[in-house]
């Protein structure tokens, strides 16, 4: 595995969809530039395909929740399911 980066930072305050969301994950973390925009493709790059940072800080977290609950719910559930499932590849979460 590559060495992980220390922190990579994420505003998720202006999103206003689900694609919007993902795609803006996708290129934070540097998913390939064809990738399918589902749950299910972000669940297997995280958890196998790319090198998570350390630590990951979501800013905006509060915004994202108001807006598209249902949406920060399934992010925040792929990432801590990560961490159960793939301890030594997850990243520390910073919901800011």
């Amino acid at each position: 595995m590559d060495q992980r980066p220390h922190l990579i930072e994420i505003a998720v305050d202006a999103v206003d969809s689900e694609e919007a969301l993902l795609d803006r994950l996708g290129l934070a973390l540097r998913f390939p530039g064809r990738w399918e925009r589902s749950w299910n493709s972000f669940w297997g790059h995280i958890t196998t395909d790319v090198t998570m940072p350390l630590t990951l800080r979501l800013i905006g977290w509060d915004t994202l929740k108001s807006r598209l609950p249902l949406v920060a719910e399934q992010l925040h559930r792929c990432l801590e399911d990560m961490l159960h499932e793939s301890p030594d590849r997850a990243a520390k979460i910073e919901y800011l």
